[in-house]
């Protein structure tokens, strides 16, 4: 999957849903409840592909506004099969309605594999978790 810059990720499957909206294949995930939430991302990015860069950045956005506290970034030593990794974490108050997205917010358009060594594998992952009641 090719994500360009300043392009959110789109998730096509889900795990437990409570509190909170998505529909597979889309790039927003609606929370219902209002309240304190970590959010926690991971990507995995590859340079095995002509259009892939050595350098990537991700941050979470909340109705359309990047949240800079959550800004991952890496880079890439090489430039031949090299996967590279990254996780962010975030705790932000939410309110009902809020749209929350991971984006890319480096300058350059990313790949992220849908296989490794001939098994599917999660390239991107979104997890939301209401800390209170």
């Amino acid at each position: 999957m090719t994500i360009n810059s300043n392009q959110n990720v789109p998730f096509n499957s889900n795990g437990v849903l409570n509190g909170i909206t998505h529909i597979p294949p889309s790039d927003i995930v609606t929370v219902s409840l209002s309240g304190d939430y970590s959010i926690t991302f991971y990507v995995l990015t590859t340079t095995n592909n002509p259009s892939a860069s050595l350098a990537c950045a991700y941050a979470i956005a909340v109705n359309g506004t990047v949240q800079p506290e959550s800004v991952g970034h890496g880079i890439q030593a090489g430039n031949q099969n090299i996967e590279q990794s990254l996780t962010g974490n975030i705790i932000l108050t939410l309110t009902a309605g809020d749209q929350v997205a991971l984006r890319n917010v480096g300058n350059t358009t990313d790949v992220l594999p849908n296989s490794q060594d001939g098994v599917p594998v999660i390239s991107s992952s979104l997890q939301l978790i209401k800390l209170n009641q």
